[in-house]
């Protein structure tokens, strides 16, 4: 597929691609439990876990400065290829959308954790620090899980919209906060992006949201 002609010749997310592939959202309170198993959830780690460049930088072989650019670079790669593999392959039902939340928070959680790699238990007092010099410089600290955590955004966002009731509820929150094509906003997700992942939701009507959608543009240019 074009998607996975364009990656980085990397096994890591050639095989991270093929897992989401065959992953399914349109599910059921049953089929949820299966999905969602501690198995299951292992198998979305198992290639970056398995990948020699994240073993390398687990193990701390690379200076912090490193460390953290190497990790940042591989976090934005996995979340381009989640986004456009949901939005050109998937459907979503309520129950999916729980699912794509654990996911979500497993994936943002394992990232922090490389980029940290065990900073907190490092002492830094009066004397020398042993961290090495980017460690006054928190990469590895808050800094460096803020840093993670904006890279996972516009997923996270997209999370929070298939998560809503109906269209209309997340409008409600977050009226007022989404860029138009040519116009910035709070929200990172612009609106066609935004009406794409709405359309996800098996249970929704298109023209449901285009309404939707058409008040936050017609709301933003009043504006």
């Amino acid at each position: 597929p074009p998607l996975i002609a364009s990656l980085p010749h990397s096994p890591s997310l050639h095989q991270f691609y093929f897992f989401l592939s065959q992953q399914e959202y349109n599910l059921n309170r049953h089929t949820l439990e299966m999905a969602e198993s501690e198995e299951r959830m292992s198998k979305l780690l198992q290639p970056l876990e398995e990948s020699r460049l994240m073993t390398e930088l687990s193990n701390g072989k690379c200076d912090d400065g490193v460390r953290f650019a190497l990790v940042h670079l591989l976090s934005h790669q996995v979340v381009h290829l989640f986004l456009s593999t949901l939005m050109n392959q998937k459907r979503f039902s309520e129950w999916g959308s729980i699912l794509l939340s654990k996911q979500t928070r497993t994936l943002e959680d394992y990232f922090c954790r490389i980029v940290q790699n065990e900073s907190d238990d490092v002492s830094c007092g009066g004397g020398t620090c042993s961290s090495g010099p980017h460690h006054h410089l928190d990469i590895g600290g808050v800094s460096g899980r803020y840093s993670i955590l904006q890279e996972f955004q516009k997923l996270a966002q997209a999370v929070g919209i298939l998560q809503c009731g109906k269209p209309k509820d997340w409008t409600a929150l977050h009226e007022g906060q989404v860029a138009s094509n040519d116009s910035s906003g709070s929200f990172d997700l612009s609106i066609d992006e935004i009406r794409r992942v709405m359309s996800l939701r098996v249970d929704w009507a298109s023209d449901t949201i285009d309404a939707v959608c058409k008040v936050n543009v017609d709301k933003k240019g009043a504006s």
